[in-house]
Parts: structure tokens; C-alpha cells; sequence
């Protein structure tokens, strides 16, 4: 199993942490949740709901780090969905200038966080691998990423080929994915080009 851990890349804070650490933070992050995620965790049931509470917690504790916060400052989050408007979308922050995203890899959640001033988005995505680490895994990894960053999904993919296609494209277009060095996992960030940046010639 995973142990929980940290790393910055690129001026991304990230975190991961097994969902057995909930237990260990369950009364915390329970106190710190608003309303609308309130009523979203009483809608989970038990796996999904300690999912929830990690991730959630993960965010607000790099939040508060990157933020430079008070360790029990209260950080509000909005995951409202823009399809739907549940408590299941991406995490904002109304109140910070700070970027979020989630992952869960089965029973390891993992959190990013960066200020505004470093990226305007980002993605974050990780698979564990049945056997060696291949291609594909990277390719599908990368993808997800880059799908959670522009919200628009990988439900039109067919298949490692054109996950493959779209991250060319998206490297063509100038966006980093850098992979995070989670130990048993392989897991991608997704980074949007800079504003103002020019992609890179062909050969270049």
C-alpha cells in the first residue's frame, strides 16, 4: 500500500495519502465541510463518503499551505458541478487565488494545489499498474489529466491510440504533463501552456 506523501512539481503542491488515513482526520475534516458538501457526503455511502472526506482534506491542507493560512483557517470550497450543480465538480476556491485538483486511484486519493499566479488550471491523474509500466498506461494517464484540467472528459476516446493523439496534441499546443513521482503508481500532471506562449515549431 501507498504511504501518504508530498511533493512540489513545477510549483504545484501535491499530496496523496492512503483512504485508511481518513480515520485519522475524520473528526477535522468533517468540521471543516460547508453545507453543500454536507449534504453531499450524507448522500455516499461509506467507501465513497471517507473518498470525499480525504480529498477534501488533502485540498484544504495544502490550501491553507499555499495560501500561507493558519493551520485551522476556514477554506471554502465550491465543487459544484456546471452541468448538474451537485457537490461532485472540480474544487474552487471563491475566496483564494488558488488551483485544485483530485484524483483517486482506487483506495489512494491525491490532491494538487498552486496559486493562480503559477497556473490557471490543472489536471491530475493516476492509475496503479497491473504489470510493468507501459505506453499505455502513460498515454491514458496523461490524457485524463489534460481532461480533467479543460473539463471536457475522455468519454469520446476509443481506445490507447487516440488517447495517445490527444496528448500529442496537447504537447504541440504547448501544455506540460510532468510525471509525479508517486512510488507503485503512475500518475501525470496536466499544466495549460502560459498565457501569451507560442507552441513550438514542428522539429523544433
Amino acid at each position: 500500500m501507498i504511504r501518504a506523501g508530498e511533493t512540489v512539481v513545477d510549483g504545484v503542491h501535491l499530496a496523496w495519502a492512503p483512504l485508511a488515513a481518513v480515520d485519522g482526520v475524520r473528526a477535522s475534516a468533517v468540521a471543516d465541510l460547508g453545507a453543500e458538501e454536507r449534504e453531499r457526503l450524507e448522500e455516499l455511502n461509506d467507501a465513497r463518503a471517507d473518498r470525499l472526506l480525504l480529498g477534501r482534506h488533502l485540498v484544504r491542507t495544502l490550501a491553507r499551505r499555499v495560501g500561507a493560512l493558519a493551520p485551522d483557517a476556514p477554506v471554502r470550497i465550491d465543487a459544484g458541478c456546471p452541468r448538474c450543480g451537485r457537490e461532485h465538480g472540480r474544487p474552487t476556491f471563491p475566496d483564494l487565488p488558488l488551483v485544485a485538483g483530485l484524483s483517486h486511484l482506487g483506495p489512494v486519493t491525491i490532491a494538487a494545489v498552486a496559486p493562480l499566479a503559477v497556473v490557471c488550471r490543472l489536471g491530475v491523474d493516476g492509475e496503479f499498474p497491473p504489470g510493468p509500466d507501459g505506453a499505455d498506461l502513460v498515454a491514458w494517464t496523461k490524457a485524463e489529466a489534460i481532461a480533467k484540467a479543460t473539463g471536457d472528459g475522455v468519454a469520446h476516446l476509443a481506445g490507447p491510440g487516440e488517447a495517445a493523439a490527444m496528448v500529442a496534441r496537447a504537447e504541440a499546443e504547448g501544455w506540460r504533463l510532468v510525471r509525479v513521482p508517486v512510488p507503485g503508481a503512475v500518475v501525470h500532471l496536466a499544466l495549460p501552456p502560459a498565457p501569451g506562449a507560442q507552441a513550438p515549431a514542428p522539429g523544433a
